[in-house]
């Protein structure tokens, strides 16, 4: 009911800028495209662009350099034994609402033509399934084995590292050139346009120490000035280190009834 409560204001705000723009709630942007491309796809017989699921991309959506999931998201790789965990645990109502939402936002990926997601990083229409794909992955975090944080914490180092490279650059990464697997503008992208630009210092993207040190910045050789993301990429360790203090397990404390209960467990266990 919070869920629906919260929903229905966004909802509503978006239903009233549909009247005001196009004279109906139910009427879309995307139902009044000027590109020739998105054109074809939302057409007056099918508003929405969708078409029968293309399996053939399933490959490039979730572990091609191009556009794959697990390529530009490495975390999710442990969702597949997360969710292998909640079937075993009987936690069928946390097992349906991951694995159902995650099916179908990838469903309508495939099925949808443009479904690189135009100019990004990775396959952008792909987003709102993570947080619950989290869901298993914070079930797994639960069984003592040493193996799995580490597991955990190197993936999220790595994509953290692949995501700062690209957003350094833009993150602006063209589209496949038609919708077919392996027919790319760039098939690695990474290799190909990312980290030159980061060796050779060509183009970066703006941020605070580009604009607060610009005459600094132009006086350094190309290939070092990457140094000006230092302090994003300092202030996002502490924001983790931050975290992860304040969500760490406490000791076990003496409860009222003579038991033991170690704090914070019934906040795991909610999470």
């Amino acid at each position: 009911l919070g869920m629906l409560a919260g929903a229905t204001v966004s909802t509503s705000i978006l239903l009233g800028y549909n009247t005001v723009t196009f004279g109906s709630p139910w009427d879309m942007g995307y139902f009044h495209e000027d590109l020739e491309q998105f054109r074809i796809v939302h057409s007056s017989s099918n508003r929405l662009g969708l078409r029968s699921p293309n399996w053939a991309i399933l490959g490039p959506l979730l572990w091609s350099e191009h556009r794959g999931l697990l390529v530009f998201a490495p975390p999710l790789l442990l969702a597949v034994p997360g969710w292998l965990v909640l079937g075993g645990r009987r936690r069928w109502k946390s097992l349906m609402v991951s694995l159902g939402v995650c099916s179908t936002v990838l469903l309508v990926n495939l099925s949808y033509p443009e479904w690189t997601g135009g100019w990004s990083t990775g396959p952008r229409l792909l987003l709102p399934l993570i947080p619950f794909a989290m869901i298993p992955i914070a079930e797994l975090m639960t069984i003592r084995c040493r193996v799995l944080p580490i597991a955990f914490f190197l993936l999220s180092v790595a994509g953290g590292i692949e995501m700062t490279l690209f957003q350094g650059v833009g993150g602006r990464i063209p589209p496949a050139v038609e919708v077919a697997p392996a027919a790319f503008a760039y098939e690695h992208p990474l290799r190909e346009i990312v980290w030159p630009m980061w060796q050779e210092g060509l183009r970066f993207d703006r941020n605070l120490s580009s604009i607060w040190f610009a005459e600094e910045l132009r006086d350094q050789p190309g290939s070092w000035r990457w140094v000006q993301f230092l302090p994003l990429v300092s202030f996002q360790v502490l924001g983790g280190a931050v975290l992860l203090r304040a969500l760490r397990p406490q000791k076990s404390s003496e409860t009222a009834d003579g038991t033991r209960e170690e704090r914070g467990s019934r906040v795991a266990r909610s999470s």
